[in-house]
């Protein structure tokens, strides 16, 4: 059946609010690599939920529509046109990273991958792996429900759609970073609407996290 532009469109987004809060779910709820070993178990998990919070948003917002992976964000955008800010903006993030890292909340959680700290050779392929996760969760909440639907419930309606959802992601994550969830994913939005990509958000977004996780580690 052939639907109206203004029909794809809400369906468009409907599919994508449905399979982030998928994402979410499974997140939480899904399959244990405990068996692989303390190690395997955590790159285990990382690959799948990185496999999940790409594909499932992205299948849901590109399939029979008109919209183009260009248009959710994945390419540079207009990125080069505010180099200077996104520069300026990461290395705010490693002092904010610092600020967050004074909190026992934040120390008491962070880093995630303890094993780091008796075996400091982990860091690099630990953050790979969750730098890869990170991606993927900017491609879902910038890419797929905010630049993916902004067409249809205009900016300020996407914009709101993804910061809900990007905090729900963060409600077994400390009081402070849930708390600041919300400010964070309006500002990770506006970054995504000005650059027409994900990736500025992205170099911000895991500057702040690798700052936060180091700075609770030896700080």
């Amino acid at each position: 059946m052939h639907l109206s532009p203004r029909a794809e469109g809400y369906t468009r987004v409907a599919r994508a609010v449905v399979a982030s809060i998928l994402v979410l779910a499974l997140t939480r709820f899904g399959p244990s690599f405990h068996s692989l070993g303390p190690h395997g178990g955590l790159f285990g998990r990382l690959l799948y939920l990185t496999l999940l919070t790409a594909g499932l948003p992205a299948v849901a917002v590109l399939y029979k529509t008109t919209l183009r992976p260009a248009g959710c964000g994945l390419g540079a955008g207009d990125s080069l046109r505010y180099q200077k800010w996104i520069v300026s903006a990461a290395v705010l993030a490693v002092g904010g990273g610092f600020v967050a890292s004074r909190f026992q909340g934040m120390r008491d959680y962070y880093p995630i991958y303890r094993a780091v700290l008796d075996h400091p050779m982990l860091w690099v392929p630990s953050t790979v792996a969750f730098s890869a996760y990170g991606l993927a969760w900017e491609g879902m909440f910038r890419g797929a429900l905010l630049l993916g639907t902004q067409d249809v419930v205009g900016k300020s309606g996407a914009l709101i759609l993804q910061t809900l959802l990007f905090a729900a992601g963060h409600w077994d994550k400390p009081p402070l970073e849930l708390l600041l969830s919300v400010p964070a994913g309006l500002f990770f939005g506006v970054v995504a609407l000005k650059t027409k990509s994900i990736l500025p958000g992205f170099l911000i977004h895991a500057t702040l996290s690798l700052s936060v996780n180091l700075f609770c580690a030896y700080g």
